[in-house]
């Protein structure tokens, strides 16, 4: 016959109990703990506004909304503007418009106004050299800044991956091939929805133009029908395939381009006479 020893049997329980209790303990800090960080998407093409927006809805307790806006929109305001060389290529006075970087971000829960500038503005510093985008841009006449405010304009015009350089391309000729059918203005519909919603802030952002481009915020420095050559800083910020399609965009005679009703690709042509017959084709079926 098996005598069990008493002690054992007193210390195995032991064990077991507190094993149980630890696996409760565990088990309740798993259903209550609160996470270390928060795991956030910025899309491509936001204004400066509407990620401040977005941020604020993200849950942080200590981002606040209007530090955001103070620190992007005032460049001098921004405790620690000296790190980013790439804050030098901002005109005296503008905004940080164009350099933060839109992607999934591991923000920590206790992430300042300032602590979400500084991500967007290391990853955007990280990824210009990381990708050649600076080097491309000087290869093709374009200044770093004015390659991202390109960008900026691919970002807000195009649905589709594969339109991105032909958009590129058709902006670049406006201004570095000119000619005398567009005489320097890009004629960009989002340029002129960014000067509008500037001088008149909106509920919501990047509304269809209710008349021609060159009637609206006409004054405006972000007008492209009204101003020749680049916006002075970008209209939105953009992602990386923009980037690159503005880099370096592809040799192409197109001046003129159209996105189709419905679905959104985008048609090309070379002069004016194309470009009309392209809109006689799909706007007035």
């Amino acid at each position: 016959m098996n005598v069990r020893n008493p002690l054992i049997v007193s210390i195995d329980d032991h064990l077991v109990d507190q094993a149980h209790d630890s696996a409760i303990i565990f088990v309740d800090e798993l259903l209550n703990a609160q996470p270390d960080a928060t795991r956030f998407v910025v899309p491509e093409g936001l204004r400066i506004e509407q990620i401040a927006q977005r941020f604020a809805k993200a849950g942080l307790v200590k981002f606040n909304e209007q530090d955001f806006l103070k620190y992007t929109k005032h460049i001098d305001q921004f405790p620690d503007a000296a790190k980013y060389p790439i804050l030098k290529m901002v005109p005296t006075g503008q905004s940080m418009e164009g350099l933060l970087f839109p992607a999934s971000y591991e923000v920590p829960v206790g992430g300042t106004a300032r602590d979400v500038v500084n991500l967007m503005l290391t990853t955007m510093s990280d990824t210009i050299p990381q990708n050649h985008l600076d080097t491309q841009a000087q290869q093709h006449q374009l200044s770093p800044y004015q390659a991202i405010i390109l960008a900026s304009l691919v970002e807000r015009e195009v649905v589709f991956d594969p339109d991105r350089a032909g958009v590129a391309s058709v902006y670049w000729n406006r201004i570095l091939r000119q000619n005398g059918e567009t005489v320097g203005n890009l004629n960009s519909d989002p340029s002129v929805q960014y000067a509008r919603d500037s001088q008149n802030p909106p509920t919501a952002y990047w509304k269809d133009l209710v008349d021609s481009g060159g009637k609206i915020a006409a004054d405006s420095l972000w007008n492209t029908y009204t101003h020749k050559g680049w916006p002075i800083t970008p209209i939105c910020n953009p992602g990386l395939a923009s980037l690159k399609a503005a880099a370096s965009p592809p040799q192409t005679d197109f001046y003129f381009f159209l996105g189709k009703p419905g679905d959104g690709h985008i048609v090309f042509a070379k002069n004016y006479a194309e470009f009309t017959a392209e809109q006689q084709k799909y706007l007035h079926k």
